[in-house]
């Protein structure tokens, strides 16, 4: 694999400017004739000329570049997934169907007793809860002695190899990893039985029918398959439990309640006998009533007439009454009256009599006599009858007021003993409601008491099994293949992604392109890496081992440093990096000595803080240098150093100075770099 070298040569040929004191880029230099200096960055390649190269396909660079890392990077994690997941225990599931009886037969109808199954969701849902109970999972634990079972006691609970290799080899692992749970007594293994089983259970009711679906998941499949069917048979069984229980309560209170209305029926039974005994109450308080009432009726009647009896005594008393005064004949009742009527009919014939006598006749005559007597006792007659009817009316009057006066009373003696036994009767009546309440509410607990008995003996399940689960030939999980598959394809995704992001934050120079596209300066050649017998004389690499891929790219940047500028015919390249280390000095060194053997070349060691050209040339420690030539204490002759196979001469950096910025950017070093041009064909120098 090749490596791209950092360190850019740049030309200057301007006489009479260092390129380490400001010198200006050579309009003949290889990025003027690239297109020259950019001072921003344009839509345009600067170098090529040619358009932006689309974002995708700089995407699909920047993972082409790395491809094997991210497949590498892929693999590993994919192998890693699957050395998990090979250390993970198989978990299988089973499944039981259940049926729930929303709507089964009642033997009897005891829905007072305890509520009946209702068919709308929220039954459905609430059962399925109830399998799921802290009840139902007791239950199943019990039978099947979970507590005791490897897969659900905690204290039997053993890590995986590759957990067990954590802890003890991993710095830290206790602190992210799951600790075994720590049980003290029965109790709490219990609790964390019951959580393991509830983790593993999973109850879902099938939408728009009657069947709930029980599902479990073991590393064993067969206990998987007993366990879920002991939840279908311990849910219906517990609901059983539960109805029966149910019922034995109701039964037991509605007992305990009848005999307490059986006393209090009975209580409410003498209650009434006793009233009646006391108040001389017959049973058959309607005859009694009907009789009361229809001599009522008769009373009311008498009272009726009597009243019209007096009304008209009344009537005719009043008018004698009033003719005391006068005459009793005005009365209506006396003239009426047919002795009256008699008496005044003898009167008038006697009259008529005496009258018809008196003309013939004296006084004194016998016949006038007995006719004058005959007319005076018939007037006689006549008083006395009118004064009996007189007396007679009023002694019909009386007997009328008297009679009246003895119906009221016995009205109003009536009247109060039906009012006195209405009365009685309604209280009566009253203790009888009571006493029918009680023996109603009564013969309604005992005709319950006797559904509820029934009940107990003829109880029915709610729900039934109709598909019972089976032991499951594959695990559900983990499902190796998916799981390695996933792992890889995440982890191809996650290096792409990486690479995609590394570009984008990246600002080193590692490709070819990465030079034309940020620094926007076309490269004049890639090295490879040194290894093996080119590491041992670095420095002489192109003399050495002419033929080696390293040395050919040292000719190749000479190459491109003759033809960035064939009308120049002196020119001074300067060698520089962005860190220490980078093989500047190599560079530097190799490309003089190419450049040597064909044209006079010159080679500077610029470097003065870290200079490395002297250990590698095998210079005497102590030759004079740039230094010392900058400072005047050596001539040239003394400090330039000639390569005996190429006939490079070098120049190496000489004593150390306090301050070498200064050196290279005073005039003298302009000024000798003026007077090296006029005698070398190129000069490279290594700078800092």
């Amino acid at each position: 694999m090749n490596q791209i070298t950092n360190p850019i040569a740049n030309l200057w040929n301007e006489p009479g400017k260092s390129p380490l004191a400001g010198g200006a880029p050579s309009a003949t230099g290889p990025a003027a004739q690239a297109g020259g200096q950019y001072p921003g960055y344009p839509s345009n390649n600067p170098v090529t000329g040619n358009a932006e190269v689309p974002a995708f396909v700089e995407s699909w660079r920047a993972v082409m570049l790395r491809k094997w890392q991210i497949l590498l990077f892929s693999v590993l994690m994919a192998a890693l997934a699957a050395f998990i997941v090979s250390q993970l225990k198989p978990v299988y599931r089973s499944t039981a169907t259940l049926m729930i009886e929303a709507s089964k037969t009642k033997v009897v109808a005891v829905d007072e007793v305890y509520g009946g199954a209702s068919p709308q969701r929220e039954y459905f849902q609430t059962q399925a809860e109830n399998i799921k109970s802290r009840t139902v999972a007791q239950r199943v634990v019990k039978k099947l002695d979970l507590l005791k079972h490897p897969e659900f006691d905690p204290r039997q609970v053993k890590d995986a190899p590759w957990q067990a290799w954590m802890r003890a080899n991993v710095p830290f692992a206790e602190s992210f990893m799951a600790k075994p749970e720590e049980i003290r007594n029965e109790a709490e293994l219990e609790a964390a039985v019951l959580r393991n089983f509830a983790q593993r259970l999973s109850v879902e009711p099938v939408r728009l029918s009657q069947l709930i679906k029980i599902s479990f998941e073991a590393n064993d499949a067969g206990l998987a398959a007993d366990i879920a069917n002991e939840v279908g048979e311990a849910f219906i069984q517990t609901d059983m439990d539960a109805r029966a229980k149910i019922t034995q309560s109701a039964g037991n209170f509605i007992g305990d309640q009848l005999a307490q209305l059986k006393t209090k029926m009975e209580a409410s039974d003498k209650a009434v006998q006793a009233y009646r005994e006391r108040e001389g109450l017959l049973d058959s308080k309607s005859v009694v009533l009907g009789g009361m009432g229809k001599q009522l009726d008769d009373l009311t009647q008498k009272l009726v007439d009597a009243r019209v009896r007096r009304s008209e005594a009344e009537e005719s008393f009043n008018l004698v009454r009033t003719g005391e005064a006068s005459n009793y004949e005005s009365v209506p009742a006396v003239v009426r009256n047919l002795g009256v009527q008699r008496a005044k009919e003898l009167e008038a014939e006697a009259e008529k009599k005496f009258q018809e006598l008196e003309g013939r006749y004296g006084p004194d005559h016998p016949k006038m006599v007995a006719a004058e007597s005959d007319f005076k006792a018939a007037k006689a007659n006549t008083k006395r009858q009118i004064q009996n009817i007189v007396a007679s009316i009023q002694k019909e009057y009386n007997s009328a007021r008297a009679t009246e006066k003895m119906i009221e009373d016995q009205m109003s003696s009536s009247k109060g003993t039906i009012q006195n036994m209405n009365r009685k009767e309604i209280q009566a009546a009253n203790l009888e409601r009571e006493a029918a309440t009680n023996r109603q509410i009564y013969q309604t607990f005992l005709s319950r008491q006797k559904e509820t008995t029934a009940t107990v003996d003829a109880q029915t399940p709610s729900a039934r099994v109709v598909d019972i689960a089976v032991p499951g030939n594959k695990p559900v999980r983990p499902n190796k293949t998916q799981t390695v598959g996933i792992a890889g394809l995440l982890s191809l995704l996650l290096g792409i992604g990486a690479a995609l992001l590394h570009r984008q934050l990246n600002n080193q120079v590692n490709t070819r392109e990465d030079v034309e596209s940020k620094l926007y300066q076309p490269l004049l050649a890639a090295l490879p890496i040194m290894a093996g017998k080119l590491r041992k004389s670095p420095a002489t690499a192109v003399v050495d081992h002419a033929d080696d891929v390293y040395s050919e790219g040292i000719r190749t940047a000479g190459t491109g440093l003759l033809l960035s500028g064939l009308d120049t015919p002196r020119k001074v390249v300067a060698v520089t990096s962005s860190v220490p280390g980078e093989g500047k000095s190599t560079f530097s060194v190799n490309l003089a000595l190419w450049q040597a053997k064909t044209k006079p070349t010159l080679l500077i060691e610029a470097d003065m803080r870290r200079p490395s050209l002297g250990p590698q040339l095998g210079l005497a420690k102590d030759q004079k240098g740039l230094s010392d030539l900058i400072a005047g204490t050596a001539k040239a002759d003394e400090c330039t150093v000639k390569h005996d196979a190429t006939g490079l001469d070098i120049i190496s950096a000489g004593n150390l100075p306090p301050n070498p910025l200064e050196l290279l950017m005073s005039d003298k070093f302009a000024d000798l770099l003026i007077d090296f041009q006029g005698k070398y064909e190129v000069i490279v120098i290594d700078c800092p």
